[in-house]
């Protein structure tokens, strides 16, 4: 393949870096307005090292603008390209918040502004260059570096605002800390095996993406929070050992069923926890004072007013978790409302039994005998492709 680069693509790149030169230094004049200069001017910085770093990066990066069927560099991005650029840049303006106090009042939303615009842009890039016939090398690899540095950064800033525990901030350094041990294995002279596709794997990345963007709400704040980031970062940890294992041979030199554990996993336990929160919810709508759930004290307060209303809302997410009718999305409405009802009441054993049983299904989906689940199409699918097989 040739490696001369069209004049048009760098002067594409030097447009990148000046337009997001330029949206950095007009964040910095805003911000100048909110906080203490000094602290705007360290936000600029901050902004600037990342935003220069990422440049330099695309500007290597460049030779792999082509699609994988041909040979020829393109002169252009194309619109997936151009979204996982934008991405770039806004994390390159997450960045700055590291170190700096909170905003005050509702500049304390912006973090979240800024990566839920992230978060859109990457679940576009991709549908956007299949459209358009533009999917390259290049993509691919602004794609993975957009979900590192951009869950690092995310990752340092809700353990900045108190949200998350410290054991969690590994989970920001995870491709760095694999990629490290990938390369401490082939330097030890032992093989490394191609990594097996999984659909699993990326709807656990996507989980904990949607759970760190929640985190950056000012709406959010602990214990419950730490409860649910303790939850959340056990079955990334156990993929990312899996997924270690498998690349270094480990896993097929074990004599284990690996299938009839995973069987187990996502099909038989998803429906013990589906019984488990439909107990725990008529519990606490009907205000019983079981022993195991909730307890009558804080059923009664919740449902103080109106009772009708919050018995009615509890009913209905147990029913639709007993059933397994939208399997994931049931779950996210769950701890939506689960998180913001605990703001206000200390967690009580039913209270850590609902968030794990609802973590769990949020992950494993509902299992066996769930009725209706068509939210997992985009677990097996990539918009702007033919359908797969589950």
């Amino acid at each position: 393949m040739s490696k001369l680069t069209p004049q048009p693509l760098k002067f594409r790149w030097g447009l990148y870096g000046l337009l997001s030169s330029l949206a950095i230094v007009s964040f910095g004049l805003l911000l100048q307005s909110i906080l203490d200069i000094r602290y705007a001017r360290q936000w600029m910085l901050q902004a600037a090292v990342v935003l220069t770093l990422q440049v330099i990066s695309l500007w290597r990066l460049l030779p792999q603008n082509y699609r994988k069927e041909e040979n020829q560099i393109l002169p252009r991005f194309g619109p997936g390209n151009a979204l996982s650029l934008m991405r770039g840049t806004l994390i390159a303006l997450l960045a700055g918040f590291v170190l700096i106090p909170d905003l005050p009042g509702v500049w304390a939303w912006l973090p979240f502004a800024l990566y839920i615009l992230s978060d859109i842009s990457d679940f576009l890039d991709g549908f956007a260059a299949r459209i358009s016939n533009m999917v390259t090398q290049l993509g691919t690899n602004l794609d993975m570096n957009n979900d590192s540095l951009g869950v690092l950064v995310v990752t340092v800033l809700v353990f900045q605002f108190g949200r998350v525990p410290w054991w969690y901030l590994p989970f920001g350094f995870a491709r760095y800390i694999y990629l490290f041990a990938l390369h401490r294995h082939a330097k030890r002279g032992l093989p490394i095996y191609p990594l097996r596709p999984s659909h699993i794997r990326r709807w656990f990345a996507g989980v904990q993406m949607g759970f760190i963007s929640v985190m950056l709400t000012p709406l959010v704040r602990p214990p419950a929070t730490l409860y649910a980031a303790t939850l959340f970062l056990i079955p990334f940890v156990g993929i990312f050992i899996y997924d270690y294992w498998q690349v270094t041979g480990k896993l097929d030199a074990w004599n284990v069923n690996w299938e009839k554990i995973q069987g187990g996993l996502l099909n038989r336990m998803p429906l013990i926890l589906r019984g488990l929160a439909l107990l725990l919810y008529v519990n606490y709508a009907l205000g019983l004072g079981l022993p195991l759930p909730l307890g009558a004290d804080t059923a009664s307060a919740a449902l103080s007013a109106p009772t009708s209303l919050l018995q009615g809302w509890n009913l209905l997410l147990g029913i639709l978790l007993a059933l397994g009718i939208l399997g994931r999305l049931t779950p996210i409405t769950a701890l939506i409302a689960a998180g913001i009802r605990l703001q206000a009441t200390p967690l009580l054993l039913g209270d850590f039994l609902l968030i794990f049983a609802l973590i769990y299904l949020l992950f494993s989906g509902s299992g066996q005998w769930a009725l209706w689940s068509p939210e997992d199409w985009l677990i097996y699918n990539r918009i702007g492709k033919p359908k797969q097989a589950a």
